[in-house]
């Protein structure tokens, strides 16, 4: 058998003694022996990820030492839970090969960027001669866009500038 097993016997048949010198030796067989086959080992990296927040994972990739015929890895990598801003280990998951191998995994990163929001505050209308607005207020009167996973913001921090000049000014 060609796959991984603990012994196997092994049969030595038609040996023979060749070259200028093989009249110096008489050559005797050996009997039958046992022999293991052991797993080939494979290397596997993982190759490294990224997404923005809020974004589906993508496919977790990896690099291997090559297999033999016909051999075919099964399952996937997965990696360590969470969804927020930050690095996340890719595991080896369910990714097996047939006992005939024995897989040596090296882990890499999901690194989860920050995703891009912007506020744009509604138009903000005085009277010329008004009293000047505070410099920082909290307001709701706002859009927001570039929000993930159905989060919302009920109030932002304005700063305005103040002084000649700024349209905040008496």
């Amino acid at each position: 058998s060609k796959d991984v097993v603990s012994a196997t016997n092994v049969a030595f048949s038609g040996l023979s003694l060749l070259g200028n010198q093989a009249s110096n030796y008489i050559l005797t067989i050996q009997s039958n022996s046992l022999a293991t086959i052991v797993p080939l080992e494979i290397n596997v990296k993982a190759d490294p990820q990224t997404k923005v927040y809020g974004e589906v994972d993508p496919y977790f990739s990896y690099v291997n030492d090559p297999l033999i015929g016909t051999d075919k890895f099964m399952g996937s990598l997965d990696r360590e839970v969470g969804e927020n801003f930050g690095e996340y280990t890719i595991k080896q998951g369910t990714l097996i090969l047939t006992p005939n191998y024995k897989i040596i995994y090296t882990p890499n990163k999901l690194k989860i960027f920050q995703a891009e929001i912007v506020i744009q505050p509604n138009i903000v209308y005085r009277t010329y001669g008004d009293n000047p607005l505070p410099t920082e207020f909290s307001s709701s009167d706002f859009t927001a866009t570039g929000l993930k996973n159905n989060e919302t913001i009920n109030s932002v921090t304005l700063s305005l500038p103040s002084g000649i000049g700024s349209g905040n000014s008496k």
